[in-house]
């Protein structure tokens, strides 16, 4: 599933906050709404969020019409239920490079989270997708999938690795 993302420099505090949305509709409207508020976009962002549409936002009072609208439009088209990822302590993978999938069990939420995030890291944006079942990663080298079984001994993450 595609992840549609835009960061808003907030020029009144200096954070980055970042907007977004699963469907490409929502996203084209929110953006447009960005662009008639604050014009823009104002830069691309670099880092986790690469390519994404970067807008500067000068003020609080259209930081939170954004929010409002953002909002509406949340409440008229509800994003996909990911709960189940919530809860999730197994990472999912898809090895590319010897076509085998697998689900590596870590125990805990908190040791996924870790686990999720140095996947992410390995694989990249482009590397993932969400499901109704959770996250499945991609792994294009052997390296990747050792990194993550590294982790999981480090860890101490009890189970077998669960072909699927």
């Amino acid at each position: 599933m595609s992840q549609y993302n835009v960061v808003l420099h907030t020029a009144y505090d200096d954070l980055f906050p970042v907007e977004s949305w699963s469907r490409e509709s929502d996203y084209v409207r929110a953006r447009n709404f960005l662009r008639s508020l604050v014009g823009g976009p104002h830069g691309v962002s670099k880092g986790r969020y690469a390519g994404a549409e970067v807008y500067e936002v000068a003020t609080r009072a259209q930081a939170d019409q954004f929010r409002k609208f953002n909002e509406q439009l949340r409440q008229a088209n509800p994003e996909p239920d990911h709960s189940a990822a919530l809860t999730q302590t197994k990472l999912h993978v898809h090895c590319l490079f010897n076509g085998i999938s697998m689900s590596l069990p870590y125990d805990t939420v908190e040791n996924y989270r870790l686990a999720s995030a140095l996947a992410s890291e390995l694989t990249g944006p482009g590397g993932r997708t969400i499901s109704e079942d959770g996250e499945t990663f991609y792994l294009e080298t052997r390296e990747q999938l050792d990194a993550l079984v590294d982790l999981q001994r480090k860890l101490k993450a009890r189970g077998l690795i669960a072909t699927r």
